[in-house]
């Protein structure tokens, strides 16, 4: 029994690792540590949520809609880069200016 728990494991160890790096790890696990993301560098779903000061259930949401940043499948994880939350920060859209322009352009037809 033990044996098949830890085996099922080291196969989603593996499977998190093949989605991260985009090679095939096979045998015994040896990544190339240089080529791939460092767990310690992502970022959990709670830490982000709290970053941004939305809930998870915001995050998720996001997620399902693909509408928030990008993150990263880990097996069953989900983990964000932190380059990624602050492109993702820089991409939406800011207010003031544009809808000022708006504003400007329908005086000018009226």
């Amino acid at each position: 029994m033990r044996f098949n728990v830890l085996k099922r494991l080291t196969a989603g160890f593996r499977y998190g690792l093949e989605r991260l790096t985009g090679t095939e790890v096979k045998g015994k696990l040896k990544p190339q540590w240089g080529s791939e993301v460092k767990m310690i560098a992502l970022l959990t779903e709670e830490e982000v949520a709290k970053q941004l000061h939305v809930s998870v259930a915001s995050l998720r949401r996001w997620r399902l809609e693909r509408r928030g940043p990008q993150f990263i499948k880990v097996g069953s994880l989900v983990r964000y880069r932190p380059e990624e939350i602050e492109a993702w920060l820089a991409a939406l859209p800011t207010g003031g200016a544009g809808r000022t322009e708006a504003h400007a352009q329908l005086r000018a037809v009226r």
